[in-house]
């Protein structure tokens, strides 16, 4: 039996061996392996030509490779949740705008009333909290969600359980559902941390659940807890998002129809719950809700790298077709023995194939190092607002086998395009004329016009992307020298979570942070010390006032000390700062709210609600250095209502800022900290420098300018690489006519002038038509663009100067080589 299944074994492998025998046997396989063994042969004589074309190649496929692999984990991927395209979004729809949140009574009446949805969750924005793992305090980022949410997604915690609808209500237990690396960072990967009670803002909590290692929702949570609702339509809290998953079969349509006749029905049974103004409610997919804001970037950013794929493939061909003219002797012994134009295509576009595969297997380890460096980069630009992100689903984002097999098309178009070209320029020779003529007819240049086509089509794309880029960097100059209002420079800002068990009340919130303004004061080099209830550039808490004569308009409300206007460096404009006798019935506005209601007088001593103004200050950025001027009132932190300490606490860090006349290192900041409450970890501590930095980070199109400066960069080299390259093998053509030339009178400035002048000729030519095209296709950098205008005619006429300049660097080594030619040397060239 054993040998009977040895020769079983034995035939069926020399059955397989006489197959592949057959197989490369074909004839289509001998000429394939024959063109590859040529082809390969070809590249290795030649090992400049294959370096130059590998590495232009791999440059242009790498970046787009890198971006691809965003765009396709951020837009074409679906979500990472069971059927998510099933999931929707509700905004709320009102005369001025969209609100992209919903209030608690809204979200309960829609979950129990809809007939489109299967299951409805609602979610808190982050906000920070003090954990206590080892008897040592951690800050962790806390998102609240309805126990119905998780379900929603069709996610469930990686170890233990979800949240009941027990733990959901007003009095329910407390429980925590931790994030993977959480677990891991801080319990070590211990499965038993399950059923353990931890201490999170001085109050016991369970831990119930852990959720799977690549769960994404929003910005990233280290910790979630169940989010307790109650239905008051008189309270008006617009403060969460809300996600829905459509009953199968159930159409978007379908749903936005059912969710107008719940509308309806709720203002007619609430009146009371709908603000003025609101028209209803609009449903998104939940797709694009989280990606919208960076849509127009990252496709801006794509249709970059493809033109610096298009420079990259028409360098290449170029160099394809310089070197094709001097194969002409080869093709011609080739067609002489027979070789038809079909089979020397095949060959042509074999070795372009080969070619580039080379640069595309080394495109893509650069766009692994690449991305990984983008990966890196991006969440460290992270917004001052925990609750965005410049990359949201970045954890999808990976170099996998659509990635792969992006990168295999972009190489194959790019080695057919690069092989292709070459025979549109080849004619048919004679053979006798070929070998008569020698390396004199193989070395001229008698049809440059395709060459100069492709130089002329880089130059013109390197205009478009040169002035995207353009306008994004003077976009970002231009914030960058918006004043932020306060003097960054020797200022710190010190910012930790109030638990609000511990710090329920005014009073005692304002003893602990008076005690680290006098532990910071006694710090040496320290030269003022204030707190606040959020710094600016921050998102801040939207308070609508009563102020007469001007109605009841909305301002961000901040709770400073005594001495904040001058440790920040804001400017006293009328009146005076806070006294610390001052009570709730003094407040200070800024110039914004100033100039909006009282704009031909004085505010000073005018009425703000039940409140008096005592001081008007200077303007400071509130949410972003690109937004104008807002509307601020200033109250005293120690006479603020408990109501608004609770709310405060809710939403931001409590924060001091320290201005310095050395540097502050942490070290001593934690000291002082300490010295108040050991139990309060630092959240954030860094120069207000950095914290405004991060701001120009986040800015409308900061990112994108940078890679896009990247790669214009890149499109330059190349088409300077381009530029040399046409003008060399121009020179090198025209030798023995310009040794006449000189033979018979031409002076070194007048060569210099004709090489010169050609290649000037063909960056005028592309320069005139990349300003047509960056004309039409700058209009969609627009809602990226600030202080700039899309046709901003300073940002064209330096694009085109710098390609001017750069087109006449390529042309000088090759001009200068033609004026240096000996006329007895170049007569008897060839």
């Amino acid at each position: 039996e054993a040998r009977r299944r040895a020769r079983v074994q034995l035939g069926g492998i020399t059955q397989l061996r006489e197959v592949h025998r057959e197989m490369w046997s074909l004839p289509w396989v001998e000429t394939l392996l024959q063109d590859l063994r040529y082809g390969l042969r070809q590249l290795l004589r030649n090992p400049g030509f294959t370096a130059v074309a590998v590495l232009t190649l791999a440059l242009g496929i790498g970046a787009n490779t890198a971006i691809f692999s965003i765009i396709d984990g951020v837009f074409l991927r679906p979500l990472p949740y069971p059927q998510a395209d099933r999931l929707v979004y509700p905004l709320w729809v009102w005369t001025g705008g969209v609100e992209d949140s919903v209030g608690s009574a809204d979200y309960l009446f829609w979950e129990k009333h809809n007939r489109a949805f299967e299951a409805a969750g609602a979610y808190e924005p982050i906000s920070g909290s003090n954990l206590v793992v080892n008897q040592h305090a951690h800050y962790v980022r806390v998102t609240k969600v309805t126990p119905s949410l998780f379900r929603t997604l069709g996610v469930s915690p990686n170890l233990g359980r979800d949240f009941t609808a027990e733990e959901g209500q007003v009095v329910g237990p407390h429980a925590v559902i931790l994030s993977y690396d959480l677990w891991r960072n801080l319990f070590s990967a211990d499965k038993h941390a399950i059923g353990h009670t931890v201490q999170m803002d001085g109050q016991t909590y369970k831990v119930v659940g852990v959720m799977p290692r690549n769960f994404q929702f929003v910005a990233k949570a280290d910790v979630y807890t169940p989010l307790q609702l109650t239905f008051n339509p008189k309270n008006h809290d617009q403060n969460y998002g809300m996600v829905a998953r459509l009953r199968q079969g159930v159409t978007l349509e379908r749903a936005q129809a059912d969710v107008d006749h719940v509308f309806g029905l709720f203002k007619q049974m609430y009146p009371e719950a709908v603000w003025k103004g609101w028209q209803g409610l609009r449903l998104i997919t939940y797709q694009k809700e989280l990606t919208g804001n960076v849509r127009v970037p990252l496709l801006v950013l794509f249709g970059a790298v493809l033109l610096v794929l298009l420079i990259a493939i028409a360098n290449v061909t170029s160099l394809f077709l310089g070197r094709a003219a001097a194969r002409e002797t080869e093709i011609a012994l080739r067609t002489a023995i027979g070789a038809s134009r079909w089979r020397l295509l095949r060959q042509l576009v074999t070795e372009g194939i080969l070619l580039a595969s080379l640069g595309g297997g080394l495109g893509f380890l650069l766009a692994d190092r690449g991305l990984r460096w983008l990966l890196v980069s991006i969440p460290q630009s992270i917004s001052i607002d925990l609750n965005t992100s410049l990359l949201p689903l970045g954890g999808q984002v990976k170099l996998d086998m659509p990635v792969f097999a992006f990168t295999l098309l972009a190489s194959l178009l790019a080695g057919v395009a690069a092989g292709l070209f070459p025979l549109f320029q080849s004619r048919a020779v004679n053979i006798n004329e070929e070998l008569k003529q020698g390396r004199a007819r193989a070395s001229s240049f008698r049809r440059p016009s395709l060459r100069n086509i492709l130089v002329t089509a880089e130059i013109s794309l390197a205009v478009v992307l040169l002035a995207g880029a353009g306008l994004l960097t003077k976009s970002f100059l231009k914030l960058k020298t918006v004043n932020p209002g306060f003097d960054p420079v020797h200022l710190y800002e010190l910012q930790t979570s109030l638990p609000p068990g511990q710090y329920a009340t005014t009073a005692e919130a304002w003893a602990l942070q008076r005690r680290v303004i006098r532990q910071l004061e006694a710090v040496p080099g320290v030269a003022g010390v204030a707190t606040t209830s959020n710094l600016p550039v921050q998102r801040g808490l939207n308070l609508p006032v009563n102020i007469p004569g001007c109605g009841q308009p909305t301002v961000q409300g901040r709770a400073i000390s005594a001495g904040y206007f001058r440790a920040m460096g804001i400017p006293l404009l009328s009146g005076r700062e806070f006294l610390d006798t001052d009570q709730a019935n003094a407040v200070i506005i800024n110039h914004a709210l100033a100039r909006r209601c009282w704009p031909n007088r004085s505010p000073v001593g005018m009425a703000v609600g039940k409140s008096q103004i005592v001081g008007v200050v200077g303007n400071t950025k509130e949410g972003s250095l690109g937004n104008p001027s807002l509307p601020v009132v200033y109250f005293p932190q120690w006479a603020v209502s408990d109501r608004f300490t609770q709310m405060v606490h809710g939403w931001f860090l409590t924060a001091w800022v320290i201005r310095c006349k050395t540097p502050l290192n942490r070290d001593a900041a934690k000291q002082a900290l300490d010295a108040a409450d050991p139990t309060l970890p630092i959240a954030s501590f860094e120069p207000m420098t950095r914290f405004v930095a991060r701001s120009f980070a986040v800015a409308k199109g900061r990112l994108l300018a940078a890679l896009l400066d990247g790669f214009t960069g890149l499109a330059l080299l190349l088409v300077v690489v381009g530029i040399y390259g046409v003008l060399s093998y121009l020179v090198a053509g025209r030798t023995h006519e310009i040794g006449v030339r000189m033979a018979l009178g031409a002076e070194r400035r007048d060569v210099l002038k004709m090489v010169v002048g050609q290649g000037l000729k063909l960056a005028l030519i592309g320069v005139a038509i990349g300003i047509a095209g960056a004309l039409v296709l700058t209009r969609f950098l627009s809602s990226l663009l600030f202080g700039v205008k899309p046709t901003d005619p300073l940002t064209f006429i330096a694009v085109s100067l710098i390609l001017i300049a750069v087109a006449l660097l390529a042309c000088y080594i090759p001009a200068r080589r033609a004026a240096k030619v000996d006329p007895m040397v170049a007569l008897r060239y060839e």
